[in-house]
């Protein structure tokens, strides 16, 4: 049964953590955990934004009007290490 992803044991509690995440207790050390498939299907929307100055040194500023909140963004070089 353990296999097939089953359980005989009794169960005691469930908790979700979020939509998409949850987690059941039982008898016998039994924990099972429960999670969505997301994202399958989605579409990703392109979002076009401007990277300034160009080209860059050390540090970009990104310009979109579909930005909402701030992000941080690493700069790296041509051998892949980031830049200070």
């Amino acid at each position: 049964i353990v296999e097939t992803g089953l359980t005989t044991a009794f169960l005691r509690g469930v908790q979700f953590t979020s939509t998409t995440n949850g987690y059941i207790v039982g008898n016998n050390k039994t924990l099972l955990k429960y999670t969505a498939i997301t994202g399958i299907g989605d579409e990703v929307e392109n979002i076009k934004f401007e990277i300034y100055p160009n080209p860059a040194i050390s540090v970009v500023n990104l310009q979109s009007p579909v930005f909402s909140q701030s992000a941080t963004v690493a700069l790296f070089g041509g051998g892949w290490q980031e830049n200070a």
